[in-house]
């Protein structure tokens, strides 16, 4: 190991890297470091022993190089690298870089766990996305930035509402609000917190909250760019569609996609469609015809843009097709097999491929196993908050016996 650093530069360094995971000085002490000899070190009243720094380093699972004066690979290199490059695994490298540079500067490393926040949810690691970005929000106050701390929250809320805690999404949407009202902020800051506020509200089935935040965004629509205008559209489609208004959900998903040429934005033309196979296939009367054109349509351009999350839903929406067309064998072997496997999907649709994984084993006569799944599930979709998810539980389980 090079040369540990100096105090009171230790202790500093120290003090980042213990707040920065949540430890008191409490949980640090042990039968190798007393008490007061940390609180010394803190203070820089201490110079560090090499016993020391090997304790300290294991106890909040650092490289020895975290306390060394020499930091070639600090946070803004290690960010320089990794935005500069094409190597799309680069959760660790960013990971060990903010663990090691407790010096870096809070904008700095405000931008690091947002990349990192955003590539452990693309890579299905949302326990690890909501850790980072809890981490995130609580930087943005030091920051001292609303729109960092708007961002931070909104993506937090998004984060918590796929992990099925829409409760937790909720309050952190409010707190996003809350800044934007406080604030003169972007227009963009507002039309996404207000979309993030909207449609955890409809999954709440806070119906009468959404529609008010669905009438400041429609006031804000004119003045927005094409992409927010039509997310705007489809964050509205959402809310009618959770209260069982399939036709106007649909004219509004129509509209949204007649308005987004491929151009604006491939990622969400395909997702537009997949929304829209989506929706045909929730109605009471299933369009399986509209359903199967809009995934047709999809799979153009998934082989381009296409994510793990992206490619699991386009495979779940198929299953469901399957099903709704009659070809029971094929949905059953589609959504086995994808429940077996899946990891990106949301709660909801998780819920979903559950959903329909027992509707074909009642259908097929494993009536006593699946009747108790589809109770738990209703439950489970309950107990997260899910209303109108367990609703269509309950109703479903009705239909079929």
């Amino acid at each position: 190991m090079s040369e540990p650093l100096e105090q009171p530069e230790f202790g500093q360094r120290l003090r980042a890297l213990r707040r920065e995971r949540g430890l008191s000085q409490a949980d640090v002490v042990g039968p190798g470091m007393s008490a007061a000899y940390l609180s010394r070190l803190e203070s820089g009243a201490r110079p560090p022993t090499a016993r020391a720094v090997q304790y300290l380093a294991e106890k909040l699972e650092l490289p020895l190089s975290a306390f060394s004066a020499e930091q070639p690979d600090d946070l803004s290199t290690v960010l320089a690298t990794i935005t500069s490059s094409e190597d799309g695994d680069t959760v660790e490298p960013i990971m060990s870089a903010v663990r090691a540079d407790g010096q870096a500067a809070a904008a700095t490393r405000w931008q690091a766990l947002w990349i990192l926040a955003r590539l452990q949810i693309k890579q299905g690691r949302h326990g690890e996305a909501l850790k980072t970005l809890d981490a995130l929000a609580e930087l943005s106050t030091e920051v001292a930035s609303p729109e960092l701390e708007i961002r931070a929250r909104n993506q937090l809320a998004r984060c918590q509402r796929s992990l099925g805690n829409v409760a937790a999404a909720r309050a952190s949407a409010l707190q996003a609000h809350a800044l934007v009202t406080a604030h003169e902020v972007p227009a963009s800051d507002v039309a996404r917190t207000l979309m993030t506020l909207v449609s955890i509200e409809a999954e709440a089935g806070h119906s009468a909250e959404a529609h008010v935040h669905i009438a400041m965004l429609d006031a804000i629509i004119p003045d927005l760019p094409v992409v927010l205008r039509v997310e705007a559209l489809w964050t509205t489609a959402t809310v009618l569609t959770r209260e069982g208004d399939h036709k106007g959900s649909a004219e509004l998903l129509e509209r949204a996609l007649d308005e987004l040429d491929s151009r604006d934005d491939l990622t969400l033309w395909l997702r537009l469609r997949l929304a829209a196979a989506s929706l045909y296939l929730q109605m009471r009367q299933p369009d399986t015809g509209e359903a199967q054109r809009r995934l047709v349509q999809a799979e153009s351009a998934l082989d381009l843009v296409g994510t793990p999350r992206l490619a699991e839903e386009f495979a779940f929406l198929h299953a469901l097709l399957a099903f709704h067309q009659g070809l029971l064998d094929l949905a059953g072997e589609r959504s086995e097999e994808l429940a077996g496997r899946t990891r990106y999907l949301s709660f909801r649709d998780r819920i979903r491929l559950d959903l329909l994984r027992n509707q074909v084993r009642l259908i097929r006569g494993d009536r006593a196993a699946a009747i108790a799944e589809l109770r738990g599930l209703a439950v489970q979709a309950q107990e997260a908050g899910y209303s109108d998810l367990a609703a269509d539980i309950w109703r479903t389980l009705a239909d079929l016996l």
